[in-house]
């Protein structure tokens, strides 16, 4: 018998099952009807009774080691600390286990965009934004789940927004400072939620196609998102209403223009990744740019407010990320800071473009050994 896991977690809901198939003749069942947000290892029990999996559920991403029974399909947890596991192996008599506990290492670094050497730590943070007041945005789990705060960009008044049982992510600001939209999937799945600045009047804003907040329009009357499971722009009116698609193709880091009429993005052209720009109203290209490494990686685009420049950051083979200037008018992209080797999982850039953050670091992976399972 062969077990593994089959779903997806694109939209961040319990979608991951686990499956077994017999190898003389093919037959294939569900091991259990449980579902999971993600099953990330599993193993058979020496007497194969059953599985121990890493697995976690919505709400609440925290993975733990789970016990699947192969006859009934029964599931119970075995770790109920607030740790993170995702590899697991078993010794032939099941008495010693080793696991590897996660936690992500990231912080909220801001940096001045003429003199990046001039940056300064402000908070643990996933991803981030600016919002118009020179507040900035972000998502933590410093208080054991992902959840919203705030914090004035010298690093005063840090506020948590948001506070679920669920995880709270990609915060965006409205132009007016009126309110924050954000991802949360509290009901089930990714959705698009609002909220005032102070965190109150959480509510929800997309019901049938959810995702992730990218932007909102120059005037404020919608907020665009990332599609959850098929990475297409999609839009929704800030106070609710019918889920519209806005651009039908599936692509990441979208940025849209100051005047709202053009939306810019990463693709790929043959083997190597281009800067993209495309009309928002019918979706045509209007310009691409290609890397200066073409075999390094695009990510986090963003637009200064002059509207005649870009800025990314790539990734070389090395891991080495690097912060670009991209002229719209064809000149050769010029290099504005070397940010290190560490992931970075989020980029904003201010409202007046002489500032950008990052949510900069590192998955830390620690091996633990656990004994007497039998």
């Amino acid at each position: 018998m062969v077990a593994f896991a089959c779903g997806q977690s694109e939209n961040a809901g319990n979608e991951f099952g686990l499956v077994e198939i017999d190898i003389k003749n093919g037959k294939e069942r569900a091991l259990t009807s449980e579902k999971f947000f993600d099953i990330r290892s599993l193993s058979w029990l020496p007497d194969r009774s059953g599985l121990l999996i890493t697995a976690a559920r919505i709400p609440n991403k925290r993975f733990r080691i789970w016990q699947v029974s192969a006859a009934t399909g029964a599931v119970q947890p075995l770790t109920k600390d607030s740790e993170t596991y995702f590899a697991l192996s078993l010794d032939k008599m099941a008495g010693l286990l080793v696991s590897t506990q996660v936690k992500a290492d990231f912080r909220l670094r801001l940096f001045n965009l003429e003199n990046p050497s001039n940056n300064q730590v402000l908070a643990d943070a996933l991803t981030v934004a600016f919002a118009p007041n020179e507040r900035i945005v972000f998502s933590s789990a410093m208080s054991g789940n992902d959840e919203i705060w705030s914090i004035n960009a010298d690093g005063s008044e840090q506020r948590q927004l948001t506070n679920d049982a669920a995880d709270d992510t990609t915060p965006v600001a409205s132009p007016d400072n009126s309110a924050v939209f954000f991802s949360s999937n509290r009901t089930g799945a990714a959705h698009v939620w609002r909220m005032n600045t102070d965190g109150s009047n959480q509510t929800q804003l997309t019901f049938r196609e959810g995702g992730f907040p990218l932007f909102t329009s120059p005037d404020g009357k919608w907020i665009y998102y990332h599609h959850g499971l098929n990475r297409t722009l999609w839009r929704v009116a800030v106070k609710g209403g019918e889920e519209q698609p806005a651009l039908n193709q599936a692509r990441n880091y979208f940025a849209l223009s100051p005047e709202g009429g053009r939306v810019a993005f990463a693709e790929t052209e043959g083997e190597a990744m281009v800067l993209t720009i495309a009309s928002l109203v019918d979706g045509q290209t209007l310009n691409t740019f290609p890397l200066t490494d073409r075999t390094a990686e695009l990510r986090h685009v963003a637009w200064l407010p002059d509207a005649k420049n870009l800025v990314y950051i790539s990734v070389d083979r090395e891991g080495g990320k690097t912060l670009w200037l991209q002229p719209l008018d064809g000149h050769t992209p010029r290099k504005l800071a070397a940010l290190g080797d560490e992931g970075i999982s989020d980029f904003a850039l201010s409202p007046d473009g002489k500032k950008f953050a990052v949510a900069q670091g590192s998955w830390r992976h620690d091996a633990v050994l656990m004994k007497g399972l039998r």
